[in-house]
C-alpha cells in the first residue's frame, strides 16, 4: 500500500485502509509463504464467516466478560450479530458439529482472512487497524500431551517462517489474557514504534513480555533498605491500594502484577488522596501490598499480633478507614513481585547477565486453550478406555465422550507488512526481504527520449529472463516498466517499492556490464568456498560429536584408542578417565568437560553451523541469479552494438 511518494497511504478514516497493487503484492507473497510453513504441519486451510452469530459468543461465555472491542449489529429480525474480531468460537462450533472420533485427531485447521476490532486508539497506520488481514491456525488433540507436541510444532514452524524473512524476532512468554489458557508465546519485532515492552537476558536465552517479566529474588543476607509508597485506588473509589517497594529499586511498579491480585484497580488515577480526604467515615478499604525485596518489614508484620496492631493503630488515626489489610505473599505462599524490570537488572535466570528492556510489537502469538472453548461449545470426540489409560485397561471396549484439547496461533498478516516496512526502511525506501518484494527484478529504460531500438531490446531482454527463469526452475519476479518517464523517476520509484535487482539497459554500457559481472562472479566464488569451508567444519563437529557419544563411561578400565600422528600414522593408546575429554572451544582455547557437556556443545555447533549454511545457501542462489540476469543483459548488449566492417 503506497501512494505515488511511496510512502504509507494515510488511511480515508481513523484505523481503515485501503490496500493498493504493490502492497496487495507483497500481501499475497507473505500469504504464500505462510501457506508454505502451514502445509508444513499438515495442517488444511479453510474460510470461516466474518459474521457470527451472538449467541454463540454469549455460549462460550466471552460476551458476559465484557469484550469492548466488538462491532455489533442486528438483524431485520432483531437478532444480535457481529463482526469477528478472533475466530475460536465458529471455529470450535464447526468441529463439535463433524468431528466425532478421537481418530480424526491430531486436527489442524487454519485461515487467512480480514478481521476487526473497534479499536479505541487507531494508530500507525496497518500496524493497528480496525480492520486487519490475519492468519489463525487452531488445533484440535485428544490429550493435553498431544495438544503440547502440536503447541512445539507449531512454534517450530513460526521461527522457520520468521527466519525465512530475516527478521530478529524475539520469543517471549506471555499472559493469555482474555483468550483462556495456561500456555502461550508472543513474537516481537524489536521497532521503534513498538506498544510492548519485551525483556531479554544479554547472557542467556530469558525472553518474556514486561507483564510477567519476573525480578530476581532479593538477597536475604542484604541490609535493610528505606522503603516507599505506590498509590491507586479501585474503580468503585472503595479501596485504597498501597505498594510497599524499596527505595533502590530499578523498575517502577508492575502494574499488571498489581491488577493481578486486585482486578478493579484504576491504574489511571495516579494520586488517590483526593478520594480519600472525602470519603466518610468508615468507608474505605485499604490494602497493603508488600514487595517480596522488603523482607525485613514483612518478617515484621508477620510475627503473631503485629499486624492487627498496626491496622488498629492506622485506622484510629484515620477514620475514614473501614478495615486494613496486609498482604506480603500470593496464593501459594511465595513472596510478592510486584516491580516490573529496568534495563540493566539482574536477570533471574542466570548469574552472570543483565535484563535489556526493548520497545517491540507483536507479529504473531501462540495459545495453548485447553478446553476452554471446547467444554462450553461441546466439542467432544469418543475415546475408548484403552487409548485414555492405556492398553493394559481392562475395559478395552468401553469409552467416554472427552473434550478436544485445543491451540490457537494467530499471525497479523497486516500488521507484519507495516512492521517489517518500518524496520528495514531507509532513505531511499522500503527495503524489503526478498521473499516477499513486490518484484525482484524491474528492467528500466529511458522513456523520455527512448531510442526504438531499444525498446525492442528491453522487451527481449524481459522475455528472455522470463524464458531462463522458467526454463531453469527459478522463481523470478521481473518486470519491464515501459512507462514514458525520465530513467530518474523509475529508478527512484524502483528503490521505493524494493525491486531487489534494478537492470538499467540505458545507463550501463558493456564495460560497465563485463566490471558489474566480475565482481559478481568473484563474489559467487568467495560464498561457494565458505559454504564448502562450512560444510567441511561441519563434518568434523559431526565426527567430534560422534566419537563423544560412543565413548561410555566404564567401570574403572582404562579404555584403548589410537592417537593420530599424521594422516595415516597412529599409535595405540588409553584414556586416563572416559569421563573427561578436553575440547577445542576455539582461539586456541581448551577447556576440560564431562561427555555429557562435550556432546552439547558440540551438538549446539552442529546446529549453528547448519543454520549459517542454510543462510548461506540461499544468499549463494540469489548472488547466482543476480549473475545470470547481469549475464543475459550483457548479452543483449553486445548483440545491439554495431560490428566492425570489413576491409
Amino acid at each position: 500500500m503506497w501512494s505515488p511518494s511511496g510512502s504509507l497511504a494515510p488511511a480515508k478514516d481513523d484505523g481503515i485502509f485501503q490496500m493498493l497493487p504493490l502492497g496487495l503484492r507483497v500481501q499475497d507473497k507473505i500469504e504464500k509463504l505462510i501457506d508454505k510453513h502451514m502445509q508444513s504441519l499438515g495442517a488444511s486451510k479453510l474460510a470461516l464467516s466474518s459474521l457470527s452469530a451472538q449467541s454463540l459468543w454469549e455460549k462460550s461465555g466471552r460476551l458476559a466478560n465484557g469484550v469492548s472491542e466488538l462491532f455489533r449489529l442486528t438483524d431485520r429480525k432483531d437478532k444480535g450479530f457481529l463482526l469477528c474480531p478472533t475466530h475460536e468460537e465458529e471455529i470450535t462450533s464447526l468441529v463439535a458439529r463433524n468431528v466425532t472420533s478421537y481418530r480424526d485427531t491430531p486436527l489442524k485447521l487454519y485461515q487467512i482472512t480480514r478481521k476487526y476490532r473497534d479499536e479505541l486508539r487507531p494508530r500507525h497506520g496497518l500496524l493497528r487497524g480496525r480492520e486487519f488481514m490475519m492468519k489463525d491456525l487452531y488445533t484440535f488433540d485428544v490429550s493435553v500431551k498431544a495438544a503440547l507436541e502440536s503447541y512445539e510444532q507449531v512454534q517450530v514452524a513460526y521461527r522457520n517462517l520468521f527466519e525465512e524473512l530475516k527478521l530478529p524476532i524475539l520469543v517471549a512468554k506471555a499472559s493469555s489474557g482474555d483468550m483462556g489458557g495456561d500456555l502461550s508465546h508472543e513474537y516481537h519485532l524489536p521497532t521503534s514504534l513498538g506498544e510492548d515492552n519485551v525483556v531479554s537476558c544479554t547472557s542467556c536465552d530469558y525472553v518474556a513480555n514486561e507483564e510477567l517479566a519476573e525480578v530476581r529474588a532479593a538477597d536475604p543476607s542484604a541490609p535493610e533498605e528505606k522503603h516507599i509508597q505506590w498509590s491507586r485506588i479501585t474503580e468503585d473509589r472503595k479501596t485504597l491500594v498501597i505498594v510497599w517497594y524499596p527505595e533502590s529499586a530499578k523498575g517502577a511498579v508492575n502494574e499488571h502484577a498489581v491488577k493481578a491480585l486486585v482486578p478493579d484497580l484504576d491504574t489511571s488515577i495516579t494520586d488517590p488522596s483526593e478520594y480519600q480526604k472525602s470519603a466518610e467515615k468508615g468507608s474505605l478499604k485499604v490494602i497493603n501490598l508488600f514487595d517480596g525485596s522488603l523482607r525485613h518489614l514483612t518478617t515484621f508484620l508477620e510475627e503473631d499480633g503485629l499486624a492487627v496492631q498496626a491496622a488498629e493503630l492506622e485506622m484510629k488515626a484515620n477514620p475514614e478507614f473501614q478495615s486494613i489489610e496486609y498482604v506480603s505473599k500470593d496464593k501459594e505462599g511465595k513472596p510478592l513481585s510486584l516491580l516490573g524490570v529496568a534495563t540493566g537488572s539482574p536477570c533471574p535466570k542466570c548469574s552472570d547477565g543483565t535484563l535489556k528492556v526493548q520497545e517491540a510489537i507483536e507479529l504473531g502469538h501462540t495459545f495453548h486453550l485447553g478446553t476452554r472453548y471446547s467444554e462450553p461449545l461441546d466439542a467432544r470426540v469418543e475415546v475408548p478406555k484403552a487409548v485414555l489409560d492405556g492398553p493394559s485397561s481392562s475395559t478395552d471396549k468401553q469409552s467416554e465422550m472427552v473434550p478436544l484439547q485445543m491451540g490457537c496461533h494467530g499471525i497479523g498478516v497486516t500488521r507484519l507488512i507495516g512492521a517489517v516496512a518500518d524496520h528495514l526502511h531507509d532513505d531511499k525506501g522500503l527495503n524489503w526481504p526478498r521473499k516477499i518484494a513486490p518484484y525482484e527484478v524491474v528492467v528500466l529504460m529511458n522513456g523520455v527520449k527512448v531510442k526504438p531500438e531499444l525498446v525492442g531490446g528491453a522487451d527481449e531482454v524481459f522475455d528472455r529472463l522470463a524464458d531462463h527463469a522458467e526454463l531453469n526452475g527459478l522463481q523470478l519476479d521481473a518486470v519491464l516498466d515501459d512507462r514514458e518517464l525520465s530513467l530518474g523517476w523509475k529508478m527512484n520509484d524502483a528503490d521505493l517499492a524494493l525491486t531487489v535487482l534494478q537492470v538499467n539497459l540505458d545507463s550501463l554500457s558493456a564495460q560497465q556490464l563485463s566490471q558489474v559481472k566480475k565482481q559478481l562472479d568473484e563474489e559467487v566464488e568467495h560464498l561457494t568456498n565458505s559454504f564448502t569451508q562450512l560444510h567441511a567444519a561441519q563434518q568434523k563437529f559431526k565426527e567430534c560429536l560422534r566419537c563423544v557419544k560412543a565413548q561410555t563411561p566404564s567401570s574403572g578400565d582404562k579404555k584403548d584408542i589410537l592417537v593420530p600422528l599424521t594422516n595415516s600414522l597412529y599409535v595405540k593408546g588409553q584414556l586416563a578417565d572416559p569421563d573427561r575429554v578436553i575440547v577445542d572451544v576455539g582461539t586456541g582455547f581448551y577447556v576440560e568437560k564431562d561427555t555429557k557437556s562435550a556432546a552439547d556443545f558440540y551438538d549446539d555447533k552442529v546446529k549453528l553451523l547448519a543454520s549459517n549454511i542454510s543462510d548461506l545457501e540461499q544468499i549463494v542462489q540469489q548472488k547466482t541469479n543476480n549473475l545470470r540476469v547481469v549475464e543475459e543483459v550483457l548479452r543483449q548488449k553486445v548483440l545491439a552494438s554495431p560490428q566492425p566492417q570489413k576491409a
